[in-house]
């Protein structure tokens, strides 16, 4: 767009004058090729460009344009964590687009990290509006609702994290015959587990041989661990309890232990943030070498992220 001075007559400061009838001063004249057609081919875009046809009998349809938002209403193609959308007219660089809000239609849900590339700057990163980090998977809605510092995008409508995102799955064993003894103070990782249960992509994490889980690659957020042993009457149990332990990247984050008794059982819980990558153990502790357990398992539950 231009200010388009007169091509003769001008007013004062080289604006433009009516004709005054009352002096016969001469009105300013207009270059048709300019200012006019400027005047009429501007808002003739917007409406065309916000997907209406011209109507001579409809004299709203600028501000029905305006109104109906569709020059920054997009459907993204092409993946999941990497989206792309054309402009039109395209930015002539991604810092002219600081203060611009997109809405977009995304079609399914991130899975990470996700980028988003206009036409210009190439794949720009979509952050958190509050926290300014990457996204983890799970944030994007249906309809998101971004808006540009210039640098990246701000996710403003991110999807809120109330469900359980993953089944609960226990490890279980049962031991029979070949019941499982530590050693007196001795933390001791459990060994001999069967039956896995559960979600799959959890259950990968777990290392029968020493009951360690490292929590999976893309699944960091809350979690919640229980480890829980039970001795048998049939196992002559000692005259003293035991006590079972949690520990993440070795700091202890749960304890439990059992009284005397004919029929021992003990159970640790932990509620606690763990990124991928973490590690977290179910140990027994027995104050007696005599001790041994007849069953236990170990449950692993993600509650959700953690921003």
């Amino acid at each position: 767009m231009k200010r388009w001075s007169p091509i003769a007559y001008p007013g004062p400061g080289d604006t433009h004058r009516n004709f005054n009838q009352s002096t016969g001063e001469r009105g300013s004249w207009l270059d048709a090729d300019g200012y006019q057609q400027n005047v009429i081919d501007e808002p003739a875009n917007l409406v065309e460009l916000s997907g209406m046809t011209l109507d001579e009998s409809d004299p709203e349809q600028t501000a029905k344009a305006v109104r109906s938002g569709k020059l920054n209403y997009r459907t993204a193609g092409g993946t999941a964590n990497a989206l792309t959308v054309m402009l039109d007219p395209v930015p002539a660089a991604f810092a002219s687009t600081a203060g611009l809000v997109l809405r977009i239609e995304t079609g399914a849900t991130n899975t990470g990290a996700t980028t988003l590339n206009i036409g210009v700057g190439g794949n720009v990163a979509i952050v958190d509006a509050d926290t300014g980090g990457a996204l983890k998977g799970g944030e994007l809605p249906l309809i998101a609702v971004l808006i540009s510092n210039g640098t990246v995008w701000r996710l403003l409508n991110r999807t809120a994290d109330t469900t359980v995102r993953d089944a609960l799955f226990p490890y279980f064993s049962i031991l029979n015959s070949a019941n499982f003894s530590s050693s007196v103070g001795v933390e001791t990782g459990f060994t001999n587990w069967a039956l896995p249960v559960g979600n799959a992509a959890i259950a990968a994490g777990f290392n029968t041989a020493n009951s360690q889980f490292t929590v999976p690659a893309g699944m960091g957020g809350l979690w919640y661990f229980q480890a829980y042993a039970n001795s048998l009457t049939s196992l002559s149990v000692p005259a003293s309890g035991h006590g079972m332990r949690l520990r993440k990247n070795g700091t202890l984050i749960g304890a439990g232990s059992s009284p005397p008794s004919s029929i021992i059982q003990c159970v640790a819980m932990a509620m606690v943030p763990a990124a991928a990558g973490d590690v977290v153990q179910m140990l027994n502790l027995a104050d007696n070498s005599g001790m041994a357990l007849s069953y236990f398992f170990f449950t692993a539950v993600r509650l959700g992220r953690v921003s």
